[in-house]
């Protein structure tokens, strides 16, 4: 029974990213709604009629869409490369889909670094839609430098 119920699932490359992670469990359940692109960005909303405005609140110069939000900003990719520099990673800020690509395939051992890496990889997508959440929600804007500490 459980054989067959395993194979009805899709299996995506990204979820190891999110089964073998040590996180925080409410950071890998952001980081598995934005892989599957159900985060509820301005895009997502204006096409239930349920907001106008599509820019950025990060950066306030392209619309608030995924592959936008993680890592194009210039917020986000500030942030995340802020990231890879602490952990020693010599990389420039991809696109999303290619961090998600080159977090699968670099960084599936379970050695200690590549361990860091997926928390570091979902705490960064936590923070970022959470500091989305204040601007949106609360007005409050916090810079790069208080949302790495």
């Amino acid at each position: 029974m459980y054989q067959l119920l395993c194979s009805m699932f899709v299996k995506v490359p990204w979820r190891k990213l999110t089964c073998n992670n040590y996180a925080s469990p409410k950071w890998i359940f952001i980081l598995n709604l934005a892989a599957w692109g159900r985060l509820n960005t301005k895009d997502r909303l204006a096409k239930w009629g349920i907001v106008s405005e599509q820019k950025c609140i990060l950066c306030k110069e392209q619309n608030e869409i995924i592959t936008h939000l993680f890592f194009e900003c210039k917020i986000s990719t500030e942030l995340w490369g802020k990231m890879l520099l602490w952990q020693g990673i010599r990389i420039s800020v991809m696109t999303w889909k290619e961090e998600l690509h080159w977090a699968v395939s670099k960084m599936k051992g379970e050695n200690v670094s590549a361990e860091i890496y997926r928390m570091a990889f979902a705490g960064c997508v936590y923070y970022i839609w959470q500091e989305r959440n204040l601007r949106v929600f609360q007005s409050n804007q916090r810079s790069v430098g208080m949302i790495t500490r």
